[in-house]
């Protein structure tokens, strides 16, 4: 897919207010996911790799890749959006 082919269909969008009694189970998702940290301090772990999230990080996890959050130690909100990269993806469920 070519940058300019992008036209984005978001699926949904909200925040997500977390602390330490936050817990989530690994994730495969069927559309793209994009976390935008406001505030805390967290990490995200995709695939094998965890990653720091602070206020205004970013990061963008493409369909079919496992995800987890990670319960944070103090409180920790996101922006998050499911997505998908044009309005032509067709999600199945099976």
């Amino acid at each position: 897919m070519l940058f300019s082919e992008i036209n984005p269909y978001i699926r949904y969008a909200r925040y997500l207010n977390l602390d330490e009694n936050s817990s989530f189970d690994e994730t495969i998702a069927l559309d793209a996911r994009l976390f935008y940290a406001l505030e805390g301090y967290g990490k995200i772990k995709v695939m094998d790799r965890e990653y720091e999230m602070s206020p205004h990080a970013i990061i963008i996890i493409n369909s079919g890749v496992p995800y987890k959050i990670m319960t944070p130690k103090n409180p920790m909100q996101y922006f998050a959006i499911n997505f998908d990269y044009t309005r032509n993806a067709v999600i199945h469920n099976n």
